[in-house]
């Protein structure tokens, strides 16, 4: 039914034939139906269809959603240009990113979860023969929109019986651009370009768009077999054999080798919230120059495994007990800096007061107390600093905050040596 009836019925006016709505209009409209329709879809078929099905179902549905989305995509081009078709390619990737919930509309993406061992050979064969069938079923559902008769392109998409080949180059050149952009959008999409996750989408989104506007007029750009195969399988001026090499071979092949290239050259840029951000789950301090292995790079760093405060001076790595001229926890062997841990909280202890567990002075701590008694000196059997150097503990004695002997937890003073 043209929308002209569809206007009769609910203005009680009929339009004349040659009325149409403008071009701006009804990609509009198509675009909403399309996108409309594709969703409408997913959602119900996570309710009702059975678990076993469910991821296919989604990918039919997204396969063919993108590959629609494309047939419209040429009317954009030829009304509006290059940066209109960039806008518009950009939003329908962010759209689709957020209502395909999961699924995958490129049989390239089934083949690289097949080469990356995150689904079965089986699974992989299956998803790809259904997100064909997707693209060729495609050009139908376009067709029930362009018989809306919204616009004059429409009208004559949908009265046409053939169709002429978007390879317009040899067929190594036209090989060799879908090999290279599946290659770099593969290989893009495997990275982290910037902390900030939309912005990141952005820009993978943009460079898509981009590669599309600028080879479109060589081999329509689709570095998606699929999409391809809706598109212009069987089409005029090219045949089954060539389509294979350029549409189905050449991304392939791209994926492939994006793959290999991951290996060699991989950006991943970490998200930071601040220069001492903690990831609770893992228990690892992140600092702008984060670690593979729960370490905080800084001044004052921090072992979450070993509750160990780790400065830049002295190191026991026997007790896994730090060595400076700052206080020292006698029992509990471990470091206490001006904002000192409590190890059974794991809580940093500030200057200001908590209960018994209060810090008086940045310097010192009475160990029984948890509290700073005076800046300067701790006798070790009342637990008082009486030096802001020496340290004697039976046999673990400090002489001095710069040397030590391992083996013996003595310092030895640059002067004297007590063998």
């Amino acid at each position: 039914m043209a929308w002209r009836a569809l206007w009769q019925l609910t203005m009680g006016e009929s339009p004349e034939l040659e009325d149409f709505l403008s071009p701006v209009t009804g990609s509009l409209v198509y675009f909403i139906v399309t996108m409309g329709t594709g969703v409408i879809f997913r959602v119900l078929n996570k309710q009702y269809s059975p678990a076993w099905c469910q991821q296919y179902i989604a990918d039919f549905s997204a396969t063919l959603e993108m590959c629609a989305y494309f047939f419209e995509n040429n009317f954009i081009m030829k009304h509006y240009g290059a940066i209109w078709l960039f806008i518009a390619v950009v939003v329908q990737c962010l759209v689709a990113n957020r209502t395909y919930f999961g699924a995958s509309e490129n049989p390239v993406k089934s083949f690289y979860d097949l080469c990356t061992n995150k689904i079965s050979t089986k699974t992989a064969i299956t998803k790809i023969l259904v997100q064909t069938l997707a693209g060729a079923t495609s050009y139908y559902f376009a067709r029930m929109v362009w018989a809306l008769d919204l616009v004059e392109d429409h009208r004559e998409r949908y009265l046409e019986t053939v169709c002429d080949t978007d390879l317009s180059v040899a067929l190594t050149v036209g090989l060799t651009i879908e090999l290279g952009a599946t290659l770099i959008d593969t290989w893009l999409g495997l990275q982290t370009l910037v902390p900030q996750s939309f912005i990141d989408e952005v820009l993978k989104c943009s460079n898509g768009a981009f590669m599309i506007v600028m080879g479109m007029h060589l081999t329509g750009m689709y570095f998606n077999p699929a999409m391809a195969f809706g598109h212009m399988f069987g089409c005029r001026g090219t045949s089954a054999w060539e389509h294979f090499i350029v549409y189905w071979i050449g991304p392939f092949i791209g994926c492939y080798m994006a793959l290999v290239f991951d290996n060699k050259l991989h950006i991943d840029e970490q998200t930071l919230i601040s220069p001492l951000d903690l990831d609770i789950e893992e228990q690892t301090l992140i600092s702008p120059l984060d670690l593979e292995e729960q370490t905080l790079i800084s001044p004052r760093d921090f072992d979450i495994e070993e509750q160990t405060l780790i400065s830049p001076l002295d190191l026991d790595n026997e007790e896994q007990t730090l060595i400076s001229p700052l206080d020292f926890d006698i029992e509990e062997q471990i470091s206490i800096s001006p904002l000192d841990l409590d190890i059974e909280e794991q809580t940093s202890i500030s200057p200001l007061d908590i209960e018994k567990q209060t810090l008086n002075s940045p310097l010192d701590l009475d160990i029984e107390e948890q509290t700073l008694m005076s800046p300067l000196d701790l006798d070790i059997e009342e637990q008082t600093l009486m030096l802001p150097l020496d340290l004697d503990i039976e046999e673990q004695t400090l002489i001095s905050p710069l040397d030590l002997d391992i083996e013996e937890q003595t310092s030895i003073s640059p002067l004297d040596l007590d063998p």
